[in-house]
């Protein structure tokens, strides 16, 4: 027995089955599992558990089966070496239990077929879509029409290289650009490259028979990529949708075409079960603040449970804020083409929540301290300066936009409401990162 040294223990032991013979249920998200942490309370699994090693994200507590054991037990490593030695190889001395049965290492997953970089061929074809887009205005247009987009999103695309039209079955079709981290750039550099083309095929055409749009990847197998619009890696704010449709449509309601997309990304999933890919691959700072927008049905309520998506984002980003959208079976890009949502009322959403975010605080002024420095200024930005600071019963200190407009709107009216907005998006946009 004592010839087991600690190599030998760890690679007989799987450390998934003595967590689970603890009593810890393991729930698969992804690729990975997870259980609640065993050190700290919390509703949504937070400790990633391997066969080597565990991480446990609420209490930063991490290592192997012999961290794990004492921890867990609070004894010295060469009591957990006797133990975890009896169950590996078959001794009474099971810590005080019963003698339990041998442990084995569980045979390792097969790999994944690893995405690689567009070249060639089809790296050909997916400049020459690049072109044919770049290169006509009236079909840039077309495409804004049909989705309702404003702003130049579109145009914006292209210019970044990530739309175009691709040739599919002699029909040019809407495609988006797939991109995957770069392996060869630095930690943390943000560096992206293409892999593949993400092909819009419409209902009842060739290649799609259904009565619903339809999509192929160029070349397939590539796996689901989000599509991300500006930078990660240097984002303060990173917004989170389904697809890139809906991306589109919040780029132009940022009016980034315009305005560049400052130190903000859009993220469009590409579905609502394709999040692993993003959490797992990609690089943003840990400052970083998320807005989720997600759709506005089933699809949108799996984002929502206890085991979804913003479920695990909420321990990754300092700040995450979600609303859906519309009406049941909407997206963001509905409620977008219909004029029902625009940046003065994205920005009146989730600023204050923004402004508010978790960590040190910032030197921010108040709402109504940042009015007093702009009661000269010319136009609305002054007029409604002047007005919050002339109404005695405006809330003071550090309040939200709609505590501010639940107050204001009795009084004023909604031409006063809409000069609120307006200085309060003049702020967030100062001070939130908007």
């Amino acid at each position: 027995m004592e010839r087991y040294g600690p190599e030998e223990v760890k690679a007989a032991i799987d450390l998934v089955d003595i967590f689970e013979r603890d009593g810890h249920v393991m729930r698969r998200v992804g690729t990975s599992l997870f259980c609640l942490s065993p050190w700290s309370e919390e509703k949504t699994p937070s400790c990633k558990v391997t066969s080597d090693y565990y991480r446990c994200f609420s209490s930063a507590a991490g290592g192997d089966v012999f961290n794990y054991w004492m921890d867990s037990r609070g004894c010295d490593f060469p009591t957990a070496l006797r133990q975890l030695r009896a169950i590996a190889f078959g001794s009474e001395d099971a810590g005080g239990a019963a003698p339990l049965p041998k442990v084995k290492k569980r045979a390792p997953a097969a790999p994944k077929k690893e995405a690689k970089p567009l070249a060639g061929e089809g790296l050909e074809e997916w400049l020459d879509a690049h072109a044919r887009l770049a290169g006509s205005q009236a079909q840039r247009d077309r495409i804004a029409e049909w989705r309702g987009y404003r702003n130049g999103a579109i145009d914006l695309a292209s210019r970044l290289g990530l739309a175009g039209l691709y040739r599919y079955y002699r029909l040019e079709r809407e495609a988006f650009l797939v991109e995957m981290p770069d392996r060869g750039a630095p930690a943390g550099s943000g560096a992206r490259v293409p892999v593949s083309a993400h092909v819009r095929l419409a209902p009842r055409t060739r290649g799609n028979d259904g009565d619903k749009q339809s999509w192929r990847y160029c070349p397939s197998g590539v796996g689901s990529w989000p599509f991300i619009i500006g930078d990660l890696a240097s984002a303060r704010t990173v917004f989170l949708l389904e697809g890139q449709w809906d991306a589109l449509a919040l780029a132009d309601c940022l009016e980034w075409p315009e305005r560049g997309t400052g130190r903000a990304a859009v993220v469009g999933m590409r579905g609502s079960t394709s999040f692993r890919t993003f959490l797992d691959h990609y690089y943003w700072p840990h400052d970083a603040a998320a807005v989720a927008v997600p759709d506005h049905d089933q699809a949108g309520s799996r984002w929502l449970g206890e085991d979804g998506f913003l479920a695990e984002a909420e321990a990754r980003f300092r700040t995450l804020i979600a609303f859906t959208p519309g009406n049941p079976g909407d997206d963001f890009n509905d409620v977008y083409k219909r004029g029902e949502i625009d940046r003065a009322s994205l920005a009146a959403r989730v600023a204050p929540a923004l402004a508010r975010r978790r960590g040190p605080r910032r030197d921010v002024p108040t709402f109504l301290a940042w009015c007093r420095l702009h009661r000269d200024a010319e136009g609305e930005l002054g007029a409604a300066a002047r007005m919050a600071l002339a109404d005695k019963a405006m809330p003071r200190g550090r309040q939200p936009l709609h505590v501010l407009q639940r107050s204001w709107l009795p009084r004023h009216g909604d031409a006063g409401t809409a000069l609120l907005s307006s200085a309060w998006e003049a702020y967030a946009k100062q001070f939130s990162d908007d």
